[in-house]
């Protein structure tokens, strides 16, 4: 039998995504209103990114300062 269920993202917090960029809130804000870092998904009034997003946007800024 097979498995039906689709793999879901997963979802980082705001903690987890200051980890990978350790920017302040407020430039992590400005990338967003800015269309420069991916917008959150806002579930019970708290935001989470999608996990492959930011490692999508963190291999693209690498691969910006490589070339």
């Amino acid at each position: 039998m097979r498995n039906t269920q689709e793999t879901r993202p997963t979802l980082l917090n705001g903690m987890d995504v200051k980890k990978l960029a350790p920017v302040s809130d407020m430039t992590l804000w400005r990338w967003i209103k800015a269309g420069a870092f991916p917008k959150p998904i806002k579930i019970t009034s708290r935001n989470y990114w999608r996990a492959d997003e930011i490692t999508a946007w963190l291999d693209k800024k690498s691969a910006e300062r490589t070339a």
